[in-house]
């Protein structure tokens, strides 16, 4: 193998359990039990909101916190729900692929040991980029949460963050990639169509106007780099290592302004539809993305 070719053969720990129920039909099946999945426990929700609202008025608050997670209880109860995706996921593999869900997740015991291995490089990095971040802020840094209260919210805050990255891999790196990394051997198709699905999942011209765009590109990136890792490693485990420190610190540390910044310690002094900003902001992403993957590389080979 060249030294240039990236060697994705522990790909095989996550695609072996699936070979036998790699058909197209059943991954097919599989998506449309996903989609089923997501609209009944998304449509429950939003009887048992409908139900609460029209019985109080302080509840269109809650509702209009739940999308724009500008509140902390809004931002743990819309991050909480995207957990659906893993039981989504889990429900599909179980009953349409009649494997056991927790092959989603690679093996488990190597999985652990590659979260290890992986966290603390991504922590100080992630510590580092913050603090410049910080520093090259122009305009005065907003307040969030006072101190003691986003420490007493940060137990709830790390579960939630937690929750929402790891459901979003065992659906898109766990089951998409590994269902068709099964059925093919061709990265252009288990690597990229994941991938593209999952960014135009970030398109929101709602939130970002006519910088809508640049999310799609950055989640499309992301996940290009997260499928590489979970190829190279076997495991979800490097993936959700990643997606947890990217989106805590944009979630918990420092968030644009009403932007899902409920839960944040400090805020940037923009919102995610300011073009300029954002637009400043884009390349400093990518570049911080793509420190993170170089981080998780080195640290899985030592």
């Amino acid at each position: 193998m060249s030294r240039f070719t990236p060697d994705y053969s522990a790909f095989r720990l996550m695609t072996e359990p699936a070979k036998a129920s790699a058909q197209l039909w059943r991954l097919g099946l599989g998506v449309i039990c996903i989609i089923f999945t997501f609209f009944v426990m998304r449509s429950g929700l939003n009887v048992v909101l409908f139900q609460v609202v029209t019985q109080d008025e302080g509840a269109v608050r809650l509702a209009e916190a739940i999308y724009t997670g500008a509140t902390p209880l809004g931002a743990l109860i819309a991050l909480g729900s995207i957990s659906v995706f893993a039981l989504a996921a889990y429900l599909a593999v179980e009953t349409v692929h009649a494997r056991s869900g927790l092959t989603l997740l690679g093996p488990i015991p190597l999985a652990k040991r590659q979260v290890q291995q992986v966290l603390p490089g991504l922590a100080a990095l992630s510590l580092i980029v913050i603090a410049l971040a910080y520093l090259a802020q122009t305009d005065p840094i907003l307040p969030g949460l006072p101190l003691p209260r986003w420490l007493a919210f940060l137990p709830l805050t790390i579960t939630v963050v937690l929750l929402q990255t790891a459901s979003e891999e065992f659906l898109f790196r766990g089951y998409l990639q590994s269902q068709l990394g099964a059925m093919t051997s061709n990265p252009l198709v288990w690597m990229v169509v994941p991938s593209v699905i999952f960014a135009l999942l970030h398109w929101s011209p709602a939130t970002y106007g006519d910088q809508a765009l640049w999310p799609v590109i950055f989640a499309a990136v992301f996940g290009m780099l997260a499928a590489d890792l979970t190829a190279r490693s076997g495991t979800l485990g490097p993936a959700i290592a990643l997606h947890f420190i990217n989106n805590f610190g944009v979630i918990a540390v420092m968030a644009p302004m009403n932007d899902f910044s409920g839960l944040a310690l400090v805020q940037f002094p923009f919102t995610a539809s300011d073009a300029a900003a954002m637009q400043a902001l884009f390349p400093m992403d990518l570049v911080t993305l793509f420190a993170f993957w170089l981080a998780c590389r080195v640290a899985l080979q030592r």
